[in-house]
């Protein structure tokens, strides 16, 4: 390439990409030629070289016009032939600091001086440039005059390939055509031999003239030397003999070791040979007492040893550096490995909530003076521990293999969610006693369906009713993120109604449960009733509802809604369709572990059955919950309460209902104190996060800002056209780049790309991936990424990039399957993988 090409598009190009604005500092006027061709009409450049005030006036308007998105200008380039202000005098004195501070510079950095651009541009000529160099400083003409002085024809015309670089590239990875070439005949071997002597300083030892030993030996020189030069401290001595490249080729070796690990055809064949070298040098044991082995992913070891410095750095509470080093390699090669992929999954996870817990426990003393305040405060920001703390355990709950390189790490993030929940429940006890339950200042769920659902029917309009079980306000928060795209979405807090259990929550969003709604003494048992109405399970919910609404009113299954919604037909009288969903509930209930599968399912078939409703006529949909709930992994000394004396009809794992006194560590209150009527007298509820019964993960029933503070939603279904899957751009699908169709893990690893013809586009998509059986039963699901939405399960795509997926298949499931890429809203393929186990290799 071209020194001022290279300078152009991979320099000045790239700056104009990351910032609209760049002002190229040239005090030799090398690049004035180069910065005037990037004039076009998307890019304005204003060359300083004659007048200095005129042409800030330009370019102060040329940026107004940027700020404006007037035209089609999108970038601006000013170009000064002087040097670059280093002191605050000199900066003050800049006419253009401004321009400077607001986008990019050049120069930046020591690798934008001369030689090292030079070096490159061209680094097959890195010790000729050098040499250059020590004479004084060459022409750009004189830089790209060095590809004139010798050449290597023989080894251009077998391998297909121009630059060093590519030479290096396919000779080491040599496709078949190149194989049976370089298998052919000899004749490319002396030029290779002087190939690298001249470009890498590399003399041969093999005089084998066959491919495979010279390949090998040129795989140990590039891999060993780029290990050697980001080793931050001297080669053991046990290393010191082991041919290795001088600092002079240090950028041909890097850049070729990047090219390799990048291209996804020589991806697999990098891997190989660094394990092979690996191997064979002992590398591992020869620096296991180096803490430090620099930056670069070279050997597969070195993953591990940054994963422990992460760790190291999130356990002493230097986060800036646990963040840096994820930023460096959380996208490495070695992260194919389901393992290891999901390993750094969790240590980001681990990251992100020790961050917001810190974050928020700063946060929380400004906002607990009230209740209003606290949950103000809750709904806006606070929520977002609960979120973390979700994304943990799911990515936790993930895996297949055993955990304890992280064990220490995982604690440190539990902890600190458990400490700074564990502060805003403390605030929250303390007013819930003082000024009882629910809030004025909110709505309670006791009158939401006759304050957001009636006044719609009144309307005569369709509206769609959602009873969600055990749907949190952080789990809220993410579907209307989603929902919001296509519909207009109306969100607010709401307080549930005491005790947060199932029964009483979902009695107390039917119609006049704000005035109705009761727990009757049975027998020495408390039911929910509605007046003198029984409504302690769905049929007799709808029943209720039937009872008022008459054939105006069906109810639907929302899995029945969004598998059968092609063929689910309802009544031309259908003006309240009730739409059930308690798959939360009653699965973590049973089995917690499975939290990392439902909570996904649940909110993508919410998603998908808004969808459905939509398609067949309806105008609104309303979204509502009965309860929210707490999630601890983990118990510590005090969880597990003793319930304080008294008479209690209802004993659940967080609440009592009966009649006794408070302790030190349960509150107990009036019913009325608590917003409830029935025949007992008090509520009672921990003052802390604990339980009365040990033994689960995931509880409600208690009084919590998780448990209490729930969401509505009321959505404004729009009438526009529904998605046109094929207006999407290409979505492609990989299985280890086609070489196989056989899954040997229970943990595949995929790769999914969303292909676009603007390089430059910003689309963002958001798919489902789910295997199928041939029956189309579901055997495989996407598991916790930081490319996966961890509140729907939906992977994260963007134009002109690929992402890897791990894929988690049941455990009981053999056989053929295909893996299919599928709108979450309107379930159409975007893509299909025809897959097969094998887990006997």
């Amino acid at each position: 390439m071209k020194i001022r090409d290279y300078i152009q598009e991979q320099i000045l190009a790239k700056r104009l990409k990351q910032k609209e604005c760049l002002v190229v500092y040239d005090p030799a006027s090398r690049l004035r030629e180069i910065c005037q061709g990037m004039a076009d009409n998307q890019c304005a450049v204003i060359d300083a070289s004659e007048s200095t005030i005129e042409k800030r006036e330009e370019a102060m308007a040329a940026f107004r016009g940027l700020a404006k998105g007037e035209g089609a200008l999108r970038h601006l380039l000013i170009y000064l032939p002087v040097a670059k202000p280093e002191s605050d005098v000199e900066l003050q004195e800049d006419p253009f600091s401004f321009f400077a501070k607001t986008g990019e510079v050049f120069p930046k950095e020591d690798g934008d001086r001369y030689e090292s651009l030079a070096k490159r541009a061209k680094p097959e000529h890195a010790g000729e440039i050098a040499r250059l160099f020590e004479q004084g400083e060459p022409t750009l003409d004189t830089i790209d005059a060095l590809d004139q002085s010798g050449g290597w024809p023989t080894l251009t015309t077998t391998l297909n390939a121009q630059s060093a670089t590519e030479i290096l590239r396919h000779f080491l990875v040599p496709d078949e055509p190149v194989q049976r070439k370089l298998k052919k005949s000899d004749t490319w071997a002396s030029e290779m031999k002087d190939f690298l002597r001249r470009t890498l300083g590399l003399k041969l030892r093999t005089r084998s003239k066959s491919w495979r030993p010279v390949a090998e030996e040129l795989w140990r020189f590039v891999l060993f030397s780029e290990f050697a030069f980001d080793l931050p401290v001297d080669l053991p001595e046990s290393l010191t003999e082991i041919p290795h490249a001088a600092d002079t080729h240090r950028d041909l070796i890097e850049g070729i070791c990047d090219e390799l690990r990048k291209k996804t055809d020589c991806q697999n064949a990098y891997m190989d040979q660094a394990q092979r070298v690996a191997k064979e040098l002992d590398l591992e044991t020869k620096v296991a007492h180096v803490d430090d082995l620099g930056h670069r992913d070279t050997f597969s070891f070195e993953e591990r040893s940054f994963l422990k410095r992460f760790i190291t750095a999130v356990r002493t509470n230097d986060l800036d550096r646990a963040r840096e080093i994820y930023r460096e390699h959380h996208q490495t090669i070695w992260l194919q490995d389901e393992e290891r992929l999901s390993q750094w999954n969790i240590a980001s996870a681990c990251l992100d909530l020790v961050s917001v817990a810190q974050d928020l426990s700063g946060q929380i003393k400004g906002h607990v003076t009230t209740m209003s305040g606290l949950i103000q405060f809750y709904v806006g920001h606070f929520r977002e521990l609960d979120r973390h703390h979700r994304e943990l355990e799911q990515a936790v709950a993930d895996v297949f293999h055993d955990l304890a390189e992280l064990d220490e790490l995982v604690e440190v993030a539990r902890r600190g969610y458990r400490d700074t929940a564990a502060t805003a429940h403390g605030s929250f006890i303390g007013h819930f006693e003082a000024s009882g339950w629910p809030q004025t200042e909110l709505l309670a769920n006791g009158k939401l369906f006759d304050e957001k659902v009636a006044p719609l029917l009144e309307q005569r309009k369709r509206v769609a009713f959602f009873m969600i079980d055990a749907l949190r306000y952080e789990l809220a928060v993410e579907l209307e993120k989603q929902l919001s795209e296509e519909s207009a979405v109306e969100m607010e807090p709401v307080c549930a109604q005491l005790p947060t259990i199932t029964k009483v929550g979902m009695a107390s969003i039917l119609p006049k449960a704000s005035t109705e709604l009761n727990l009757k003494d049975k027998n020495g048992k408390l039911a929910v009733h509605l007046g003198e109405r029984l409504v302690e399970i769905p049929d007799h919910r709808i029943a209720h509802m039937k009872s008022i609404y008459g054939d105006r009113c069906q109810d639907v299954v929302l899995h029945d809604l969004v598998t059968k919604q092609k063929t689910l037909k309802f009544p031309d009288t259908t003006d309240l369709l009730v739409v059930r969903s308690w798959e939360i509930d009653k699965i973590l209930e049973s089995s917690p572990q499975e939290l990392v599968r439902i909570i996904p399912n649940l909110v993508r078939r919410i998603i998908a059955g808004v969808h459905a409703v939509k398609g067949k006529g309806f105008d609104y949909a309303v979204i509502a919950t009965d309860h929210g709930f707490v999630l601890l992994n983990d118990y510590v000394a005090g969880d597990a309460m003793t319930p304080p004396q008294g008479d209690w009809k209802l004993q659940k794992e967080r609440c009592l209902l009966g009649k006794g006194k408070s302790d030190g560590k349960t509150l107990v209150v009036s019913k009325e104190e608590a917003g409830i009527r029935g025949d007992f007298r008090d509520y009672a509820t921990p003052r802390t996060l604990g339980v009365y019964r040990k033994g689960t993960v995931y509880y409600h029933s208690g009084a919590s800002l998780q448990e209490c503070v729930l969401p509505v939603m009321t959505i404004a279904l729009s009438r526009s056209p529904l998605k046109d899957v094929a207006a999407v751009s290409k979505i492609i699908l990989t299985y280890r780049k086609g070489a196989t169709d056989k899954i040997t893990m229970m943990v595949p690893v995929l790769e999914l790309s969303l292909t676009g013809d603007d390089f430059f586009s910003s689309e963002m998509l958001e798919v489902s991936v789910e295997a199928q059986d041939s029956k189309g039963k579901v055997v495989g699901e996407v598991a916790a990424g930081k490319d996966v939405n961890p509140a729907t399960g939906c992977v994260r795509l963007h134009a002109g990039a690929s992402v890897p997926i791990r894929l988690r298949m049941d455990e009981d499931f053999r056989g053929t399957f295909h893996v299919k890429v599928l709108d979450p809203s309107t379930l159409a393929k975007h893509a299909s993988l025809k897959l097969r186990t094998d887990y006997t290799e």
